[in-house]
């Protein structure tokens, strides 16, 4: 399973129905619209992808195949804008003892 959350040094402010993040790491704003604010509220770093787009489709409604590759496109973009960190565990998970 795939998780995302905000990357350290993103800082977000609700203004409306949409998100302003703002990036200290690179000083650069970054506005999201009120689909895509909805999803980043999401991004936590212990709700997976899957269940992300399940709880969406869920109260939402619509084709969960869509808001799949609405999702995934927008994690991706986000962390090619170094604004989420994915990680294919939790990101609060305990690190295993050896």
């Amino acid at each position: 399973m795939t998780f995302a959350a905000p990357a350290p040094g993103v800082r977000a402010a609700r203004c409306a129905d949409e998100v302003v993040l703002l990036d200290s790491t690179n000083a650069r704003l970054h506005v999201l619209d009120a689909t895509a604010a909805l999803v980043w509220h999401c991004l936590d770093g212990e709700t997976s992808i899957d269940e992300l787009v399940h709880d969406i489709t869920a109260v939402l409604g619509g084709d969960p195949a869509e808001v799949r590759v609405y999702v995934d496109a927008l994690v991706a973009l986000l962390a090619s804008r170094e604004l989420v960190v994915v990680d294919a565990a939790p990101v609060s998970a305990p690190l295993a003892s050896a």
